[in-house]
């Protein structure tokens, strides 16, 4: 039952942990095992948790407006014009990593799954999915988080213990791969990434604990960072280097491996039942947080008429590049460093607007109303 439109602390921990976990379904470990060769779960480490920081800060500055969020705060200090831009960009890197997430989760299923369907029609249903649960709001797709999320922990638990056997020892050396000029690149990727954090300050108006916010999004975030660096390491130790390299999904790679026996094989339908629906609440999420920054710009009185517009837009994101290299190579070489230097520079612009446009206290009576 459907009450007041807002989330609690588990639900917002399913939110966080989802949407920044959801990148494992990428080929971004390849990209960093160029980068930076053994390394590469060092640039996972160090980029999720830079953001961290700025992260706390945000909040920091959140908190001094009682009653508002991100956005709201954002068009307060940047005023009408620059402020509604810097909300449309928050909006846009959420549709733009859920578009990239689709795009490759489903170029991954019509590859080793079923390759006869085409690729828009996988999209389509992924689509389908993703709106209905935006279109539903913000309590039923966090019930769906925290129902589904631990069985997407479960799937990627048992996918990790069945390679164990598969581990080449030796493969995480040299320690720091490339140098640290490659850590330095794949962190800075991967910070990009992990932007999605920004969905705790800008949801939190819909919390219902906002006293707890940044204890249950930080331990997201750290439930998140674990799953990413278990799933690095372990596939560059079943793949080493050299040959993870090459290899686009790593999540199918892996899955692909686990037998049960002689005659039970190809387990991975199983995992791919899993991470589909987990694929689908990240879309959502991303859905939801672009539609909601959206509508709050502009003063929409409500949000569900706008999804099918970002449905639209999502689909056209996803098919923007000509092919999963395109896709791939063109967010981690060009969006993502964005999307971490554009969170920068809007800390920054904020905080130096803040003591000049701080709110002040309402005095009624004499009394001043914090």
């Amino acid at each position: 039952m459907l009450r007041d439109g807002k989330i609690d602390r588990v639900e917002l921990v399913a939110c966080i942990a989802t949407l920044l976990a959801s990148w494992i379904f990428l080929p971004l470990i390849s990209f960093f095992v160029r980068e930076s060769y053994s390394a590469a779960w060092m640039g996972v480490l160090i980029g999720s948790l830079v953001v961290w920081p700025l992260t706390l800060l945000f909040m920091n500055l959140v908190r001094r407006f009682p009653g508002k969020g991100l956005v709201e705060v954002t068009l307060e200090l940047a005023g009408p014009f620059f402020g509604r831009l810097m909300v449309l960009v928050f909006a846009f890197i959420f549709l733009d990593q859920a578009a990239s997430s689709g795009r490759v989760f489903t170029e991954g299923i019509a590859s080793v799954i079923m390759p006869r369907t085409p690729l828009s029609v996988h999209l389509a249903v992924f689509a389908a999915a993703g709106a209905l649960a935006a279109y539903a709001g913000i309590e039923p797709i966090g019930r769906l988080s925290w129902l589904l999320f631990p069985f997407f922990l479960i799937s990627l638990a048992i996918l990790l213990v069945f390679n164990f056997n598969h581990i080449v020892s030796g493969s995480l050396f040299p320690l720091f791969g490339y140098g640290l000029k490659g850590i330095a690149t794949s962190s800075v990727e991967m910070a990009g990434r992990f932007v999605a954090i920004l969905a705790l300050p800008i949801l939190y108006p819909l919390l219902r604990k906002q006293a707890t916010a940044m204890k249950d999004g930080f331990l997201g975030l750290i439930m998140s960072v674990i799953v990413g660096v278990l799933v690095t390491v372990e596939f560059v130790m079943v793949f080493p280097p050299g040959e993870a390299q090459r290899r686009l999904f790593p999540l199918f790679e892996l899955a692909l491996l686990v037998q049960l026996g002689t005659f039970f094989t190809h387990i991975e339908v199983v995992f791919v039942f899993f991470w589909f629906f987990a694929s689908a609440i990240q879309l959502s999420w991303g859905l939801y947080i672009a539609n909601y920054c959206f509508c709050r710009a502009f003063d929409l009185p409500g949000f569900r008429p706008v999804v099918p517009i970002m449905v639209v837009l999502f689909y056209a994101l996803a098919f923007l590049p000509g092919n999963v290299i395109e896709a791939i190579t063109l967010r981690v070489k060009t969006l993502l460093p964005f999307s971490f230097g554009f969170m920068a520079f809007a800390l920054v612009l904020l905080w130096a607007l803040y003591p000049f446009r701080r709110p002040k206290p309402a005095v009624e009576s004499g009394v001043i109303r914090k």
